[in-house]
């Protein structure tokens, strides 16, 4: 039985509506961006006086150049999102472990068990590896937005870094997951051929006439 289970529909109802209300505060954000798109680019060089050379030439949707809004952004809305999503991984994760180590189903069986054990084992490096590449990036954003001081190089390493974790991540489910590694392995090699049963030389052996 999950004792962590919200029996009471109201409290159901609020956690809904606490985690719908921080994701819904990005929409107006969308609609608070400046009319005049060209005077919002220019504004925009006071906080990056260097952009790359894209920035003029390709469209640039410039959100806010409001420095109040971008600090409520930095400094509050940002940390929430990150909170929300570290509270439901290691919430969750903790679940899990809780019952499949410290206090498991006794109605399971052992082999049943260790499965579910190798198969969670196995999605938490998953879903660990490209995660490091995907924070590896929001550490260089937050480095700079308080030291102002990486320099366009880092921020493209930082960024190859983080398109590749597509790749990292089918390599990971390869290795840790045996099933994959063998459909991979049985791509090249040919398939037995399996008798057709209505063939008349096997009818005969099973039907008497």
């Amino acid at each position: 039985m999950n004792k962590w289970k919200m029996k009471r529909p109201w409290v159901r109802g609020i956690y809904h509506l606490v985690v719908f209300l921080v994701g819904f505060t990005v929409i107006p954000l969308i609609y608070l961006k400046p009319e005049d798109q060209l005077a919002a680019k220019l504004d925009s060089l006071a906080w990056d006086p260097c952009p790359t050379r894209e920035f003029f030439d390709n469209p640039v949707l410039i959100v806010s150049t409001d420095p109040n809004l971008i600090r409520f952004v930095f400094w509050f809305l940002a940390p929430c999102f990150l909170l929300n999503i570290t509270f439901h991984l290691v919430f969750h994760v903790s679940c899990t472990v809780f019952y499949l180590y410290l206090s498991p189903n006794k109605s399971t069986s052992v082999e049943h068990r260790k499965n579910q054990q190798k198969f969670f084992l196995g999605i938490l490096l998953q879903t660990a590896i490209p995660c490091i590449l995907l924070l590896n990036l929001g550490f260089v954003v937050i480095y700079d937005g308080i030291f102002h001081s990486l320099s366009q190089k880092a921020f493209n390493l930082a960024f190859i870094f983080c398109t590749a974790h597509g790749i990292v991540e089918s390599v990971t489910i390869l290795i840790v997951h045996r099933s994959y590694r063998e459909a991979v392995r049985n791509i090249g090699k040919k398939k037995k051929k399996v008798s057709d049963i209505r063939e008349p030389a096997i009818l005969q052996k099973y039907v008497r006439i």
